[in-house]
């Protein structure tokens, strides 16, 4: 027996799920006037599991997500937040090394030094 494995799109990779999703979905829910039983037969989803999402005890995955967004009209899933680096590390010398927790520390400590 096969089983396929989903995979996962560049673009998926690059997006993250909102933290306040359970508030912008009940708002949305609200603010179309939907009970939770109309939402629930519109996604074709349980009315536990939309109750769980608004609570934020439950994670959507991406094809609940993507229609959440589709019916709700809401966008719950945003780019990912860039790390912010400091710029010795991002224009090393040497391109091929790679940096430790030690060296992010150190870089820290001489920044800290200099303020």
């Amino acid at each position: 027996m096969r089983t396929s494995k989903k995979r996962q799109s560049p673009l998926q990779s690059t997006l993250e799920l909102v933290e306040d999703y359970g508030n912008r979905i009940r708002q949305a829910r609200e603010s179309q006037r939907l009970s939770h039983e109309d939402l629930g037969k519109k996604l074709n989803e349980k009315v536990s599991v939309l109750k769980k999402l608004e609570n934020n005890k439950m994670r959507p995955d991406n094809r609940l997500v993507k229609k959440l967004q589709h019916v709700l009209k809401i966008r719950l899933l945003v780019p990912l937040a860039e790390k912010e680096f400091p710029k010795q590390l991002l224009n090393a010398t040497r391109p091929a090394k790679t940096f430790t927790l030690g060296d992010l520390i150190q870089s820290k400590k001489k920044s800290e030094a200099t303020k």
